[in-house]
């Protein structure tokens, strides 16, 4: 019997732990095979403030 599964990720493509957290979901998935997952990815953005062309990366860790 095929089980369905909607799950619903927020990630933001610069932050290394949604990049982690995605690669332990397709491993999740890949161990249930049984298991219809549809996987709905949603856009989300850590850092709103930071201006569209960004700043040094220095200067980004010293505020920080």
């Amino acid at each position: 019997m095929t089980k369905k599964l909607h799950v619903d990720v927020w990630s933001d493509i610069a932050c290394s732990f949604c990049y982690i957290g995605s690669r332990k979901l397709d491993a999740a998935l890949a161990e249930r095979p049984a298991l219809q997952a549809t996987v709905r990815w949603r856009a989300y953005e850590l850092l709103p403030q930071l201006p569209p062309e960004g700043i040094p990366a220095g200067q980004f860790f010293e505020a920080k």
